[in-house]
């Protein structure tokens, strides 16, 4: 028999036997797709700002927090000693790469330092032609010697340790025997440039570079008596110019 619309729910009177029917259970609407979705999540607190996200999430959506490191700053996929060895060489060889010059401070801007530390060493020499001093001459010239190499050692590495990196998009200026430091400026940012080289520096290939930039931190980067100071000089001012023809 056919089921009205209104005895949905209610008893029902059957019009030929006259029985009493149960009531028909009314049918439940399939859940949408979205509810039976939103039915299987599971949420959790954000450790750092403790709102309600969703428990696979990766990124929290108001902190914007990576929910794959705790509080205390401890990842929870920490990569293996041997892996950051190999990330940190690639790293460095890509640096290499990134860099077309790589120079030093030159050392003939010590040659009147070494000259010095000759004559030094020449006079202390000469205590073994005075004859009151000779007894003492081997003592006096070897400790003459000792702090000379040790002034010499002091320059030298002193003047290795002051690099210059020069690269497409920018230059870097690192300094430092026993601490580090490193002043860098964007091509992009640079204002003006000099090249100061006298006539000795001008037959030695060296010269001081004065790059004057819009950066705040570093407005102003020497880069002192370097070899191949006019091929640099050059170079930056090719990479410049083609940064400013790139359009923005």
């Amino acid at each position: 028999m056919a089921i009205r619309q209104r005895d949905v729910g209610s008893p029902v009177v059957c019009r030929h036997c006259h029985r009493v029917l149960l009531p028909v259970p009314v049918r439940q609407a399939p859940a949408s797709a979205s509810t039976a979705e939103a039915a299987v999540r599971s949420y959790k607190n954000c450790p750092h700002c403790a709102e309600r996200i969703l428990e696979a999430a990766r990124k929290c959506r108001y902190c914007d927090e990576p929910l794959n490191k705790a509080p205390d700053g401890d990842s929870e996929g920490q990569t293996s000693p041997e892996q950051q060895v190999s990330n940190q060489a690639i790293a460095d060889d890509a640096r290499k790469i990134e860099f077309v010059y790589r120079v030093s401070t030159s050392q003939w801007d010590n040659f009147f330092k070494y000259l010095v530390c000759l004559i030094v060493a020449t006079l202390a020499a000469g205590v073994y032609l005075i004859p009151t001093l000779r007894p003492y001459a081997s003592i006096v010239f070897g400790s003459v010697l000792i702090i000379d190499f040790i002034v010499i050692f002091l320059i030298y590495f002193g003047t290795r340790s002051s690099r210059c990196l020069v690269g497409p998009d920018r230059v870097e200026l690192h300094a430092g025997v026993f601490t580090r430091q490193i002043d860098w400026i964007s091509l992009a940012s640079i204002q003006d440039m000099q090249l100061r080289q006298g006539f000795i520096q001008r037959a030695l290939n060296i010269g001081t570079i004065m790059i004057k930039s819009m950066d705040e931190t570093t407005p102003l980067l020497e880069l002192y008596q370097i070899p191949k100071a006019g091929k640099i000089f050059c170079y930056i001012q090719e990479q410049v110019s083609r940064l400013r023809r790139l359009p923005r």
